[in-house]
Order: structure tokens, then C-alpha cells, then sequence
């Protein structure tokens, strides 16, 4: 292969990868979470309920 033929190809690799970034960036996957009062996790094998509290910002760990 000669230096332009390789310079080419990786062009047109270059060129479908950014594509296929800017395809994969474009799909929403999952909906905006909503914290729900009560709700129940597990972290590390331990169930914890959700308290959502909102302070002046927002947040509860906002001070």
C-alpha cells in the first residue's frame, strides 16, 4: 500500500467513528431520575431508605 492509500483509509476510519460517537451520544437511554421519599436501595448489601429533604438550593446536602 502506498502513503496515500494508508492516509485515505485512516481518513474514512476516523470519519466513521466519529460518526458512530455522535450516533451513540444522540440516544437517551433512561429517563431523568425522580427521587421518591421511601424509597428503598441497597448499597453493599444493606437496605437504605430514601429521606428527601430540600433545603434553600434545593438539596439537601446543599448548605
Amino acid at each position: 500500500m502506498s502513503e496515500q492509500q494508508v492516509r485515505l483509509f485512516i481518513l474514512f476510519k476516523y470519519m466513521w467513528l466519529k460518526g458512530k460517537f455522535e450516533e451513540a451520544g444522540s440516544h437517551k437511554y433512561q429517563k431523568p431520575r425522580e427521587y421518591v421519599s421511601g424509597e428503598a436501595h441497597y448499597f453493599k448489601w444493606q437496605l437504605y431508605r430514601l429521606r428527601n429533604s430540600r433545603s434553600r438550593c434545593g438539596f439537601m446536602w446543599c448548605r
